[in-house]
């Protein structure tokens, strides 16, 4: 990748973290919706390579679910549907007599990262808290709240 499209890329990323304000709403996940509280890039393209390998970006995210009764005991329940499925509590899960599988709910961690890749190619979305390279990094530069990163 050369480092003009590695650096458009990195702005349309910036530029998607504040057209939302930090603030995605992932209704249909597990997750009402994620905040973004810091990002950072790092690897090469931080480090001011020519022809960097891929964007690594790291998140720092605070998942919220605003349901207050998420955890009562009514939606443990299993109804029965069809002949093959069981519905539990709002998602779907395969008969065991049958190997159909549907859809479980959706991980919202995952839905930002599709969106946030949407329209970039090698772009490498890490989290906070999920990766222990974090804090080994020898230079990282923060792109949001504050944007230290310099374009050229």
């Amino acid at each position: 990748m050369k480092r003009a499209t590695a650096l458009k890329n990195l702005n349309r990323i910036i530029c998607k973290i504040h057209s939302i304000n930090g603030i995605y709403a992932t209704p249909l996940c597990n997750n009402e919706f994620v905040k973004i509280k810091k990002a950072w890039v790092f690897g090469s393209v931080a480090k001011g390579s020519e022809a960097p390998n891929d964007l690594d970006i790291f998140i720092e995210v605070a998942s919220h679910k605003l349901s207050s009764n998420r955890d009562r005991k009514g939606r443990r329940k299993i109804f029965r549907h069809a002949k093959h499925q069981i519905r539990l509590h709002g998602g779907f899960k395969a008969d065991k007599t049958t190997g159909h599988s549907v859809p479980t709910i959706l991980n919202s961690h995952n839905e930002l990262c599709k969106w946030l890749r949407k329209g970039t190619k090698k772009t490498s979305i890490h989290f906070v808290g999920e990766d222990e390279v974090f804090e080994t990094l020898d230079y990282k530069v923060l792109i949001y709240p504050r944007n230290d990163f310099i374009i050229e």
